[in-house]
């Protein structure tokens, strides 16, 4: 067989591979919050030690995100995330050890390895093998995170228990690197293999001095920090402004999930129909995002579920767009990739952690009306920040620029 047409018909082997890790990942990250009831009982922890504890995997990012692009753009993606997904399913198995806070808070840190790791390297594996058509495929391997995060809040409920979760969980994340070590590969037949940059500092150096990646860092974080905010907040303002119960509340919520992972998949494809260049879907998609946020608070019913899946379509539009944008960057070779990647996800934790809980929330509390609106304003200023992006759009491919 020509090797272009196997390496074509390949590329979705290790498209499949990264969404199962995405799903995996999001299975074993989000089954908690379903278990609170039986969590916090065994390890006899507050509800503040709780959240701390289902937080823990952005605490793991900070710090392993960055170290970790630098050993895939130095010994490779394959190797990196298997060495993740390995450390994560024994961390997972270990739960069922746990019975403390400061016990479970460690297993929980060394679970999110796999999250922290193939996150970034994940983008730089997609980005040698789909070229051009990066968008599409990040949109597809976002799309399966989304989906492993909701078996995370459905599953936990069916099984007995939750040394039976933390089994299953283990178990997942065990076949996977199995099939992960069996398939993966890092590059196409025949392509050839980047040049190493030397000390595995030197990729996170030339990434950190690229003033791109912090551009695209700024716009993910921005990005994060407004969705947070407005998934974080909209359960309590639906109960305390539209006197919603808290069940309904929750599943009016959920629709913006769902409708993301509708965008993740389907958007980039329809965008690069709609839209000739990058830098105007940059421009567009933030200013439909934000103006659907503000004017799905003002609507009520059933026309508040309907504007709630628009502005979580639109939302799940925007997010394929920054990962694939790193790797055609200017001065953005395939040895540092991946160290860019661990810069612009540690960027996207502090968007999601700081906005929400110490920007936002001590400014207007529980005035969730004009928080709203700031949040949507949020987007609205985001598509002027990616003005700054160096524009690549579909008709140019995934040529770099110098």
């Amino acid at each position: 067989m020509d090797k272009s047409l196997y390496s074509q018909r390949y590329r979705w082997v290790i498209l499949g591979l990264l969404c199962l890790i995405a799903i995996g990942r999001g299975y074993t990250g989000f089954m908690f919050s379903p278990m609170a009831a039986w969590i916090i009982p065994e390890l006899n922890c507050t509800q503040q030690q709780f959240v701390t504890i289902c937080m823990t995997s952005m605490l793991t990012a900070v710090f392993v995100s960055i170290p970790s692009g630098t050993l895939a753009d130095k010994y490779g993606v394959k190797a990196v995330i298997l060495a993740a997904i390995i450390i994560s399913a024994a961390a997972v198995y270990m739960r069922m050890f746990a019975r403390s806070f400061g016990t479970m808070f460690v297993v929980v840190f060394f679970g999110a390895f796999v999250n922290a790791v193939s996150v970034g390297a994940g983008i730089k594996m997609l980005s040698s093998w789909f070229g051009p058509k990066l968008n599409v495929a990040s949109g597809i391997y976002l799309g399966a995170a989304a989906f492993g995060q909701a078996l995370g809040y459905a599953i936990p409920a069916a099984l007995s228990g939750t040394r039976a979760n933390y089994i299953a969980g283990g178990t997942v994340l065990a076949v996977i690197a199995i099939l992960w070590a069996a398939f993966a590969k890092n590059l196409p037949e025949g392509a050839p293999a980047p040049e190493s940059s030397g000390s595995v500092f030197k990729g996170i150096g030339r990434a950190a001095r690229n003033k791109y990646v912090w551009v695209v860092g700024l716009c993910v974080m921005l990005t994060y920090g407004a969705l947070s905010t407005y998934a974080n907040q909209l359960p309590q303002a639906l109960a305390a402004e539209k006197q919603t119960s808290a069940v309904i509340a929750g599943i009016v919520t959920s629709i913006i999930s769902y409708s993301t992972a509708v965008g993740n998949l389907l958007g980039p494809a329809a965008i690069a129909r709609i839209f000739k260049r990058r830098r105007t879907t940059l421009l567009v998609i933030p200013i439909l995002t934000g103006a659907a946020l503000m004017v799905s608070w003002s609507a009520n019913g059933w026309l508040l579920c309907v504007l709630l899946a628009v502005y979580g379509f639109f939302l799940g539009c925007l997010q394929p767009q920054f990962p694939s944008v790193v790797p055609v960057l200017p001065k953005m070779d395939s040895d540092c990739t991946a160290s860019a990647m661990g810069l612009v996800s540690t960027l996207q934790l502090a968007g999601s952690f700081f906005v929400p809980s110490y920007i936002l929330a001590p400014i207007f509390g529980t005035n969730y009306t004009p928080m709203f609106m700031v949040t949507g304003c949020i987007f609205v200023a985001l598509a002027f920040v990616t003005c700054l992006i160096p524009d690549s759009g579909p008709a140019r491919g995934a040529r770099r620029e110098s």
